[in-house]
């Protein structure tokens, strides 16, 4: 898969200290699957997804992405460490990947 990532959101991210690195990672590492993001305000077609994961130094992050099936393209919208409550809603509901 390729991952497409806006200038704006690399140096948003950056900010968190999180690089294109640490999200291909947690991409790699992760144990479960996607969540629909299905918020009015948030709502794209194709819908925007997320997932909780590790990067390789065990740094838990939460990706938001909109996955181009066609092209094989993932492309990243956010990434930041997830609060509690997204944690609880991700192991309540992600599917088994």
């Amino acid at each position: 898969m390729k991952f497409v990532i806006a200038p704006g959101i690399v140096e948003k991210i950056a900010k968190r200290g999180i690089d294109l690195k640490d999200i291909i990672e947690c991409f790699a590492n992760r144990t479960a699957g996607n969540i629909v993001d299905d918020r009015e305000h948030n709502r794209t077609n194709p819908p925007t997804v997320w997932f909780i994961s590790e990067t390789d130094n065990r740094r838990e992050l939460k990706v938001v992405y909109i996955h181009l099936a066609k092209a094989d393209r993932a492309v990243i919208k956010s990434a930041y460490p997830p609060d509690r409550e997204e944690k609880v809603m991700y192991i309540r509901y992600a599917p088994p990947k």
